[in-house]
């Protein structure tokens, strides 16, 4: 199939106004992505991309004039960069799914997903299925922050008042007792101990905390950290049944993908 022309499309492309319509304030806020300088894409770009791929793909556009209209389509060089890279991993032999995993910005669910559909001549079906995973999974984290937005700044103000009472409030009481040489009952010392120890080690705390974040950071990609945390989270009442349903969604989805197409079941 020769591939298409753009010109007409990047001229219209240039004269595109601008959205005027987006969410603002607080609802707007809430219903973006956030990254914290993590290398994968976030999940609106990969709707978008499966979601566009799949359509075109439908659309008997071969694989090279779809990424073409999606690189027109962009206004961030780095993504267009990201999408030429897998344009050109393909062109040089590779298939789609090894192309996705050598950016490594997809998961592996995302790259076996895109590599059952391509032995099993389903692409665009596997394409559809993650557009459509990635559609609900932002609908779900859209609802989960709404949900949790209001008992968090709840949560979050009574811990910074608990903290400055703590801080400032309860050794000025302390002083004053002292002073007149008054008994404190058993929970007010214990309290005062509290503030005395956070106002002697806070520093301490904050170095604690700051190391513990960046450990964290450092080692969260590692098989050793994936297997601790993937077993404290099965663990977790309520939220292990949920990871567990999702995972067997996972596998149940994949195995409807190869036995419709035929194929034995110990392959």
């Amino acid at each position: 199939m020769p591939s298409i022309d753009l010109s007409r499309y990047e001229a219209k492309k240039k004269v595109k106004p601008s959205k005027t319509n987006d969410e603002g304030g607080l609802a707007g806020l809430l219903s973006r992505d956030i990254s914290f300088g993590s290398k994968e894409l976030n999940d609106k770009k990969k709707e978008y991309l499966y979601l566009e791929l799949s359509s075109l793909l439908q659309a008997g556009i071969n694989l090279k004039s779809s990424f073409e209209l999606i690189m027109a389509d962009q206004q961030k060089d780095k993504d267009k960069e990201l999408y030429k890279s897998i344009q050109d991993a393909v062109l040089g032999g590779t298939t789609f799914s090894q192309a996705l995993q050598q950016t490594g910005k997809f998961s592996l669910y995302e790259v076996y997903s895109l590599q059952i559909g391509e032995e099993t001549g389903k692409l665009i079906e596997v394409l559809q299925d993650l557009a459509k995973f990635y559609q609900n999974k932002i609908k779900q984290r859209r609802k989960i922050v709404s949900a949790l937005t209001y008992p968090c700044v709840v949560l979050s103000s009574s811990l910074g008042a608990v903290f400055f009472m703590l801080k400032f409030v309860v050794p000025m009481f302390g002083d004053v007792f002292k002073r007149f040489g008054g008994h404190l009952p058993w929970i007010t010392e214990k309290i005062i101990g509290i503030s005395n120890a956070m106002e002697n080690n806070f520093w301490r705390f904050v170095i604690l905390l700051l190391m513990f974040v960046a450990f964290i950071l450092f080692t969260r990609k590692t098989e050793k950290f994936r297997e601790i945390f993937s077993k404290l989270l099965l663990r977790t009442p309520l939220i292990g049944n949920l990871v567990q349903k999702i995972y067997l969604a996972r596998f149940c989805n994949s195995m409807r993908l190869l036995i419709n197409a035929k194929l034995p079941l110990l392959r």
